[in-house]
């Protein structure tokens, strides 16, 4: 009978449960089934099928004829048959038929045809959208469920195909309350979710689409967080989509005219006389973007004078609407961390621009006001020098919040101002332009020891029109003056005060190697500044010229998070994630926060050996004792490995507890399988070496091995950075090319400027990471810009830095000297090195000559 025919082919459900082999139809083609099919689906169709299939007699003896070419055929089983011919027919008729075959025989909904797709998903897709409902009616529930969860064209599963074919709502609604779960969270092969598709700008006017979307989440909440493959949520997919619709609909609307036909042709035969075009880069405007010949004519500019600023204003108007939609959907808590809502790189501050009444401050803290906030931890503005907000607007915008941290970057701002806008702050931020008054003032006692919760006072000064010498005397003389002052006040409480001029941009609590004076650093690091500062001059140049630009390096960097709020690191973060759940208040820890600022120091220092060159990932994962949580460590891995990103860099070891458990076991072999999956995307991994083994031993003594040093051997993609200083105690052989360990030089830096804690400082072993992600970084830029461009990955990276690597003396340490060299020679033959590529290809033909 039916049952011994029949084998499993639903191997592809987003549910996860496996199907009874015994007991779904085969997928061999047979001709002669295909025929037998077609005959029996004809006579349903036409009425000469007269038996009663609800009747046992009449089921029985179909059964018994029929059960052959239930399933075989070229075309699938017999109900991809019925539907393919019930398509412009009517599907009464079949009913009978449809209702015997999955009740009877309920696996038939999940048997695929020879394009894998399913009874259930080939209804979907045919737009049979009342069969699809019959058949799952009528078919046992949990079966339905299977077959709505699993994946057909695209990887989509059948709510995927529903909404995509705009099937009638009803339907959609009743699929989406028979599946499970997960089914409304998988991903297609573009990485959307079922919302994902409903809230599409362009199905948002459909009937009934409001209703499916509330039904998706009122069935998985979790459905409105998921992130697509560009880490949008639903909401922001829905904006993105109505953007992009809105700005074709206004380009089709502002197309230019057509001119005359003798002006086309006038237009055709000059295009036939110009050169040939060369081959476009990938960042070319796409054609339907470019304006015609005609359109650019200057007399076709003359008689459209004035609707480039009138287009400019539509486009500004409709940017701003969008802005004004996206920050509408925040949730705010009471207590406000972080906001920082997603800004044009290129609305950059403009002096000179504001005027008296500006709004712009006053419009945001109101909104905030409006949606509950009352405290907030801290306040960073980056104020106009020139023309800067008002005090009244300062203490208008600030009125009624509690405000922590106060850095408004406004100089010589009043402490009166201060009182009145942010009482209760801790930590003030001061802004000095040289005037001695200013810091009289701030120092008297009634000053800045009148607000009481002051705990510290960072102050920027600014030299002004006297000498360095007398500027830093007002400022020493200011500080005795507040010392005193305070401790006048309230002498239980003093206050911490630290000082910097701004034009020594030493950041605190970490070393920024590209404003220190090349004499104090390390021969080797100053060799590094200078190839990162004539790269970067190289490709601002060709970015100036309008040349092939040059990708930024994607760098995921694996630590505690990096802090967005941080000037210098805030242009270079493209996102982040963080892996860090705490069980207590069951809230994620926001990745964009850096408790240690471990993660922003290494993030600050790679800006500054690779300026504007990458582009930071921030995973966040656990750190105990100085080192990495290994269970949070893979999913970061995973998550580096679907953003596709060029390097990772861990700047931390991972601990590995000592002796053997089923735990640690587990939690290898999930360490391994991720690092062949960054083998196979041929993704390099550079991380700490045996360097951190000091650190290790501090932290406690179940916790002995370094993770890496452990899968040194195993792991190809991982590129093993040392301290060389560190490691001069360490017994090393000659240097094998095999190799995937390399030494840096990190004895040359000066101590860091912060007194606050220790623990904000960079060690060794994490500087020698910091800049062989650099160096790496570097590599890949010269791989980009020079004449043949080579693809960098793991393997071809280890080649490279091999190729530094110094030779007798001093095994395994990584030289740049001869790439500075290549610069040099290059300065002293053109005026403007960056302008030609002489070096550069010389540098890379050293860098790459064995690949």
């Amino acid at each position: 009978m039916l049952g011994t025919a029949l084998s499993s082919d639903s191997d592809d459900c987003s549910s996860g449960s496996e199907t009874d082999l015994q007991q779904t139809p085969q997928t061999q083609e047979d001709p002669d089934i295909t025929q037998q099919q077609l005959s029996l689906v004809k006579d349903i169709e036409s009425g000469r099928f007269n038996r009663n299939l609800d009747i046992a007699i009449n089921l029985e003896e179909f059964l018994a004829r029929n059960s052959g070419i239930i399933a075989g055929g070229e075309h699938g089983t017999l109900i991809h048959v019925a539907l393919r011919w019930s398509r412009y027919k009517s599907f009464d008729q079949f009913k009978p038929l449809f209702r015997l075959l999955v009740s009877k025989y309920p696996k038939l909904l999940e048997t695929r045809n020879r394009q894998g797709e399913t009874a259930l998903h080939f209804a979907i897709q045919e737009k049979q959208s009342s069969a699809a409902l019959f058949l799952c009616e009528n078919a046992p529930p949990e079966t339905v469920t299977r077959a709505i969860g699993c994946r057909g064209q695209a990887k989509g599963n059948c709510l995927h195909a529903a909404i995509r074919m705009r099937s009638n709502s009803h339907v959609t609604v009743q699929l989406i309350s028979m599946c499970e779960k997960p089914s409304l969270l998988d991903r297609d092969d573009h990485g959307l979710t079922p919302l994902h598709l409903a809230v599409d700008f362009a199905r948002c006017r459909i009937p009934g689409n409001e209703e499916v979307v509330n039904t998706l989440i009122a069935r998985c909440q979790e459905a409105a967080y998921t992130l697509d493959i560009d880490d949008l949520s639903p909401f922001r997919f829905h904006l993105r989509t109505r953007q992009d619709f809105l700005a074709r609909r206004y380009r089709r609307k502002t197309r230019q005219p057509s001119t005359s036909s003798s002006k086309i042709k006038e237009d055709r035969e000059a295009a036939l006389q110009r050169p040939e075009r060369t081959e476009s880069s990938e960042f070319e405007t796409p054609p339907g973007d470019q304006e015609t010949h005609a359109a650019t004519s200057p007399a076709f500019r003359k008689a459209n004078k004035g609707n480039d600023e009138k287009k400019k204003n539509v486009m500004d108007t409709f940017n701003t609407l969008l802005d004004e939609m996206e920050t509408a959907s925040y949730r705010l808590q009471n207590i406000l961390k972080i906001f920082s809502p997603s800004l044009d790189s290129k609305q950059t501050i403009k002096k000179g621009h504001r005027g008296p009444d500006a709004e712009d401050a006053r419009t945001v803290f109101e909104w905030l006001r409006l949606n509950g906030v009352m405290k907030v931890i801290r306040v960073a503005i980056l104020d106009d020098f020139d023309t800067p907000h008002s005090e009244e607007t300062i203490e208008t915008a600030l009125k009624g919040f509690d405000v922590e941290e106060l850095d408004w970057m406004k100089k010589d701002i009043c402490s009166e101002t201060i009182r009145c806008a942010a009482p209760n702050v801790r930590i003030l931020h001061l802004y000095w332009s040289g005037s001695n008054p200013v810091l009289r003032a701030w120092s008297e006692p009634d000053g800045l020891a009148r607000l009481a919760k002051l705990e510290k006072v960072i102050l920027t000064a600014s030299q002004g029109i006297e000498t360095r010498s007398r500027a830093r005397e007002n400022v020493e003389t200011f500080l005795r003056r507040l010392e005193n002052s305070i401790t006048q006040v309230r002498p239980e409480a003093p206050v911490q005060i630290t000082w910097q001029f701004d034009d020594d941009n030493m950041a605190k609590g970490s070393y920024t190697t590209s404003n220190l004076p090349i004499s104090s650093l390390e021969p080797w690091i100053s060799h590094l500044l200078k190839v990162g500062e004539f790269l970067s001059s190289l490709s601002q140049a060709r970015h100036q010229q309008d040349l092939a630009a040059t990708r930024k390096v994607r760098v995921c960097l694996i630590d505690d998070g990096v802090d967005v709020a941080d000037l210098q690191t805030h242009e270079q973060l493209a996102g982040g994630a963080s892996f860090i759940h705490s069980e207590a208040t069951c809230r994620i820890s926001p990745w964009y926060i850096s408790e240690e600022n471990h993660g922003t120091n290494m993030a600050r220092l790679l800006q500054n050996c690779a300026p504007g060159m990458t582009k930071i990932y921030a995973a966040k994962v656990d750190v105990v004792n100085g080192r990495l949580s290994h269970a949070t460590l893979n999913k970061a891995l995973e998550w580096a490995a679907e953003r596709k990103v060029d390097m990772i860099c861990i700047g931390r070891p991972v601990g590995v507890r000592s002796g053997y458990s089923e735990e640690s076991s587990r939690l290898r072999v999930e360490t391994i399988r991720a690092m062949r999956r960054l083998v196979d995307e041929e993704i390099p991994v550079v991380c700490a070496g045996a360097s951190r083994l000091d650190a290790l031993e501090a932290g406690g003594s179940d916790l002995t091995h370094n993770l890496f040093d452990l899968l040194q051997w195993e792991a190809r993609a991982l590129l093993q950075v040392c301290s060389w200083a560190r490691d001069d105690t360490l017994t090393r052989g000659p240097w094998d090319d095999n190799k995937s360990c390399f030494y840096v030089p990190t004895d040359g830096l000066p101590p860091s400027q912060d007194d606050a804690s220790a623990k904000t400082n960079l060690d060794d072993a994490s500087l020698a990471v910091a800049f062989g992600c650099a160096l790496s970084a570097l590599v890949i830029v010269v791989a980009q810009l020079s004449a043949e461009s080579t693809s960098v990955n793991h393997r071809t990276l280890r080649d490279a830095l091999s190729s530094m690597v110094v030779r007798g003396k001093g095994e395994g340490l990584v030289d740049v000297s001869r790439l500075s060299q290549f610069i040099e020679h290059q300065t002293r033959r053109q005026e403007k090195p960056e302008q030609d590529i002489g070096g550069l290809n010389k540098m890379a033909q050293y860098l790459f000559r064995n690949t």
